[in-house]
């Protein structure tokens, strides 16, 4: 019997041919349709291997900067057989968070992780490499450091890529990387399969060098009760603890080992460190407007909303919990399920519709439900079926906490495993819930909103598209810092810190300043605006108010402002030559290199050379093609006329709106006469601009610092 019984033909015509008698041929096993009939489950079928290149075995490769890694097995025929991508992340994997790690939520994508990095690694299976992909990379800066490197310097350009990998459109280096470090040994070539880049991994770790080194040590600061504790080890942050004294009008500082040495004196002069509180004891309170007030807590895993200053009469939906973004399709059958209680019994309404950013507002996809609490936990369950379009991202589950049918009652009110899935009139479908820490285990409130305010009764609205609690954004502050080896200043990077940060940043920039080591000039202009530095140069020029330029011994230079400074310029005894210690904060003030913030200057040594003035011969060409490196550099000019006098001596292109320079009088020596009509020669420092140096109307700033820079050739007539 075989198949078909061609083949058990054949083998029957053989048995005859060797004496064998009585042999039958039953047919085919197709065509059998009886009772007895088992099948196979392809258990020991072969399977055919994938031809290739490359030596069987598995191969492992790991990206340094990124903790990317690629886990590729090579078949038994030398192909390709699977590709796995995974990176680190905390005491986890991206991996391994699945959904948990909520890229479409930060990102606004369309995809986890995890779906990019699978559908990567079946598209190298499928078409056994990266054939067909199209990378752009960056061109490599040698001046990054980990402050200044941008994020990724691989991307996969979608537009000119398969369709397959259309949805991959996070970074791609760490994936790239992590793959030539594993398919390099798979060959004993070591270059079958890698993909060309131009900078190498060796580069690219480099590029993430410290741009500033610190002393080692453990460093302790309090400013107000906000307290700081910074590890340095190897010139770099590696640990960073946030804290803050909790109490009643709080006034706390420490010593320099941190002991305590005054707490408060207010009302209560118990103070404890909020990291020793439970979430319980010390809730993110949110006071919204007088429509309503919050006091959100996550109890136990359930959100707790301490609903107060409702009042007759105000919206039910003034006052409300939500999460956004539910796909949900026309004549499909949903299930809403939840458990609720309430400190006091009390209604509230359960909607789900379309959130719109325009007058109606909301368009409800069911009819309202109004749910009656009681002070002991029921479940609930609302079914309703999809009647209006099919959305893939527009629907809104929402939860009103207002005033129901025009009574207010305040109160805790307390929701947890909230789900919405799909329903087929009689079970709910397995695997289809859409809600986003519907169970609040998560401490941060990922994918919940809440809003409360009625502008249509004139009361302002506000909104938190998100909450973390306390610990959870100390907490990323604190990654931050490591992350960047500096204070954090665009809290926007940090997503979800709503708290107050200024007396932490204050903690972390005293420690800075007692942590830096000295660096160049150079060095300084490649850190970030914020920074804090103990930049060392020779001072070049000096400007009436005090204020200086320094630089290094190749002309590099630096202005030293005296914006927020917290020393007195007028008692500062430096001059030209001087080799000073500067401790500041780094700016880019109008696109220049400059350095504010001012807190100590030192003079090293004194009487050191510094470089030449730079001879302008066309001044057209010189303000059209000046660049943030001419800045705060002495430059000569040679038998010009003085166009126009007042603030500004004009001494190229007066004209408004016009690319204009000119003298600034009272940054310059007090006994100079300028008068328009003059024809002089003279030098003078670019010590700042009117607005960002690149707009061609605004003015560059000069100083003459000294009355032997300045020499009328010809006098105005």
């Amino acid at each position: 019997m075989c198949g078909s019984g061609t083949r058990a033909g054949y083998v029957m015509a053989a048995l005859e041919e060797l004496g064998y008698t009585d042999v039958i041929n039953v047919g085919g096993i197709g065509s059998y349709t009886g009772d007895n009939l088992v099948a196979g489950d392809g258990e020991y079928m072969n399977e055919v291997s994938v031809l290739g290149p490359y030596t069987p075995g598995i191969y492992f490769g790991y990206d340094t900067v990124g903790k990317y890694n690629a886990t590729v097995v090579i078949g038994q025929g030398g192909g390709i057989y699977s590709v796995f991508f995974d990176a680190a992340y905390g005491d986890s994997t991206k991996q391994d968070l699945g959904f948990d790690y909520h890229m479409k939520l930060y990102s606004g994508g369309d995809y986890e992780w995890f779906e990019h990095a699978n559908m990567l690694g079946d598209f190298i299976v499928a078409n056994q490499g990266w054939d067909g992909i199209t990378l752009d990379e960056v061109a490599f800066d040698d001046t990054w450091n980990a402050l200044t490197v941008p994020h990724h310097f691989i991307t996969i350009d979608n537009d000119n890529s398969p369709d397959a990998i259309s949805g991959v459109s996070i970074g791609a280096e760490g994936f790239v990387l992590a793959w030539n470090a594993a398919i390099a040994q798979a060959t004993d070539a070591g270059t079958e399969g890698v993909v060309a880049t131009t900078i190498t991994p060796t580069m690219w770790a480099e590029a993430h060098d410290p741009a500033i080194l610190y002393v080692d040590g453990e460093y302790i600061v309090s400013v107000d009760g906000y307290s700081a504790i910074i590890t340095i080890e190897g010139g770099e942050i590696v640990d960073v603890f946030l804290d803050t004294l909790y109490g009643e009008d709080l006034i706390a500082d420490y010593d320099n080992t941190g002991a305590l040495l005054a707490l408060g004196d207010g009302e209560d002069d118990t103070f404890t460190p909020k990291s020793t509180l439970s979430i319980g004891e010390y809730p993110m309170n949110y006071f919204m407007n007088d429509n309503g007030e919050w006091e959100l807590k996550l109890v136990d895993e359930e959100l707790a909303i301490d609903v107060a200053g409702v009042v007759a009469g105000n919206a039910s939906y003034s006052t409300q919990v939500y999460q956004e973004g539910f796909a949900v399709t026309n004549a499909t059958q949903y299930r809403i399920t939840f458990d609720a209680y309430a400190e006091n019994a009390r209604d509230i309404n359960v909607n789900f519709g379309d959130a719109l950013t325009v007058d109606p507002w909301f368009t409800p996809y069911m009819t309202t439900s109004v749910i009656s609490l009681t002070t002991t936990v029921q479940t609930f369950t609302i079914d309703f079926t999809m009647a209006e379009a099919t959305t893939a991202d527009q629907g809104k589950l929402v939860f009103e906490l207002g005033a129901i049918a025009g009574v207010a009652v305040n109160g805790m009110v307390v929701i947890d495993n909230v789900m919405l899935e799909e329903f087929d009139g009689t079970d709910v479908i397995a695997a289809t819930d859409q809600v986003v820490n519907g169970d609040f285990a998560d401490s941060d409130m990922i994918g919940w909103g809440v809003w409360t305010g009625d502008q249509w009764s004139g009361v302002n609205t506000s909104s938190l598209p998100r909450l973390l609690d306390w610990w959870a954004q100390a907490d990323a502050l604190e990654a931050a810092i490591i992350e960047t080896q500096q204070w954090a200043l665009d809290l926007d990077d940090v997503s979800g810190v709503t708290i107050s940060v200024y007396n932490w940043e204050d903690a972390v920039k005293e420690i800075f300043s007692e942590a830096a080591t000295p660096i160049t000039v150079a060095e300084a202009i490649n850190t970030v605006d914020g920074q804090v530095v103990m930049v060392v140069g020779v001072i070049t020029s000096i400007m009436f108010d005090g204020t200086f330029t320094m630089e290094d011994a190749d002309g590099t230079a630096i202005y030293v402002d005296d914006y927020s400074a917290n020393i007195t310029w007028g008692d500062l005894t430096v001059a030209v030559g001087d080799e000073v210690q500067v401790l500041a904060i780094r700016s880019d003030y109008n696109g220049l290199n400059l350095v504010d913030d001012v807190s100590n200057v030192t003079v090293l040594s004194t009487g050191n050379a510094i470089t030449d003035a730079i001879v302008v011969t066309d001044m057209a060409t010189f303000r059209t093609n000046a660049t943030a490196d001419d800045y705060a550099k002495r430059y000569i000019f040679t038998n010009v006329e003085i166009l126009e006098t007042g603030y500004y001596a004009y001494f190229f292109e007066p004209v408004d709106g016009e690319d204009r320079m000119g003298i600034v009088t009272s940054y310059s020596d007090d006994t100079i006469v300028l008068t328009a009509g003059d024809f002089v020669t003279f030098t003078a420092t670019w010590y700042g601009t009117n607005g960002d140096y690149t707009n061609n109307t605004k003015i560059f700033r000069f100083s003459v610092t000294q009355a032997s820079d300045y020499v009328i050739v010809t006098p105005a007539p």
